[in-house]
């Protein structure tokens, strides 16, 4: 990863860590026309009534439990 700074200097910096690879299974892991989140972060946005999964990811020994997003159309005619 990298990045421009102020000025136009650029300046390079990598994500790394155990959040920066779960992100990255969980967004591998979301179907078409979907975003998932953890429950942590969907409460912290007060995302309440929200459809729940359970996804298992590697590296991880328990499943984690995540909130699905879906865009607003996508979600009406899913329904219908």
């Amino acid at each position: 990863m990298g990045g421009t700074g102020p000025g136009g200097t650029i300046e390079d910096f990598t994500a790394l860590g155990d959040v920066v690879n779960t992100t990255a299974r969980l967004a591998a892991a979301a179907r078409a026309g979907e975003v998932i989140v953890t429950v942590a972060a969907a409460e912290a946005a007060d995302s309440d009534g929200l459809e729940r999964r359970t996804v298992e990811i590697r590296d991880r020994a328990e499943p984690i439990e995540v909130v699905v997003l879906r865009p607003a159309e996508a979600e009406s005619n899913a329904r219908s």
